[in-house]
């Protein structure tokens, strides 16, 4: 039985048909399922073991012959067999009328990308980490660099630094101290010249009030009236009381040990130490130290009750920690000078 050649005009692809009387008639491509009327592919030459057809050209542009054999050589020689890949569909048989050959072109093979992406990413490593060293062996040349140089000045500068630190809180000693005795403050005490001064109070029920200010440094003077009638109290007991020679017994102290716990029950970071007796310009008077811990700095310095009769004045000299030294001398000059002033 004599055979043929017919090609899909869809898909392009080649079979060898063996039964050459389907010719012209309408058959379904096994490859794409497209129904198409076989063409007889025509060759030329005699008979023989293998037959050259005319020149016919595959889809990739290559001449192809047939043969006898079901072979398609290209270029006069034989293609090998191989392997189909993943993407090629294996066509379903319909009927024994035909019979398909190969495909005109195998699927070209490419290496797998997976090696190259491989390189790549090594590639992209040893950059990286070429970058990263380079920029390690800067940061330590600047550090370097910023470490000799801190070591260098520190050296060199250090010891004035430390001097104007320790010496920052320092106050000079007021050269002259001036009196402070306005006409409607109530109190009058002696302050370094230069300071700021300020009153108030005395209306509206408002009690006299005082403050002295000198950069960190504040003294402020309240009246109190709650204090100064019970001072007036306890006065009179204690002029009947054969005691009444003990500090601890007399008004200002009980008015200092009152106001004392008050503040420590309300603020729990201040905290007071002892109990000094002194000499005012309103009589027997007593001072204690404080310290005051706030969020984000801490402040020092006297506490004072002055009371004189129905007067009772609590003072609150603060400055840092720093500047309590050289301020302590400065707040009991003031302390000591502080009186009666003038009330209209």
């Amino acid at each position: 039985m004599s055979t043929i050649a017919a090609r899909c005009p869809k898909c392009k692809s080649v079979f060898r048909l063996k039964d050459a009387s389907l010719a012209g008639k309408k058959i379904k491509c096994r490859k794409c399922q497209a129904p198409f009327v076989v063409q007889p592919i025509k060759s030329s030459g005699g008979g023989g073991a293998r037959r050259k057809t005319s020149s016919s050209v595959d889809p990739y542009g290559r001449e192809i012959s047939f043969s006898k054999t079901g072979e398609l050589p290209v270029s006069g020689r034989k293609i090998k067999k191989i392997q189909k890949v993943a993407e090629t569909v294996e066509p379903e048989e319909e009927d024994d009328t035909e019979e398909f050959g190969q495909p005109t072109s195998a699927p070209i093979r490419r290496k797998p990308r997976k090696k190259v992406k491989a390189k790549a990413a090594d590639t992209g490593k040893k950059k990286k980490k070429s970058q990263t060293t380079t920029q390690q062996k800067i940061i330590a040349v600047v550090g370097g660099v910023f470490l000799l140089t801190t070591i260098i000045v520190g050296a060199v500068f250090g010891p004035t630094i430390a001097k104007r630190i320790s010496e920052a809180g320092k106050l000079e000693p007021p050269k002259n101290y001036v009196l402070y005795d306005p006409d409607d403050s109530g109190v009058k005490f002696e302050y370094p010249e230069g300071w700021e001064t300020s009153h108030g109070g005395g209306t509206g029920g408002q009690p006299k009030w005082a403050r002295i200010k000198h950069d960190n440094i504040s003294i402020s003077i309240k009246e109190n009236q709650a204090a100064s009638a019970l001072g007036e109290a306890a006065q009179a007991m204690a002029n009947n009381d054969p005691n009444e020679n003990d500090p601890e017994l007399q008004p200002v102290h009980g008015a200092h040990m009152q106001r004392q716990m008050m503040l420590m029950r309300s603020d729990e970071g201040y905290q007071e130490t002892g109990v000094e007796i002194f000499e005012s310009g309103l009589g027997d008077s007593r001072l204690s130290k404080f310290e005051e811990k706030g969020t984000f700095s801490t402040t020092v310095g006297f506490r004072a009750t002055l009371m004189a009769g129905r007067f009772t004045f609590f003072v609150k000299c603060s400055c840092s920690p720093a500047q309590f030294e050289s301020a302590a001398p400065i707040f009991r000059r003031i302390l000591k000078s502080i009186g009666l002033g003038k009330r209209i």
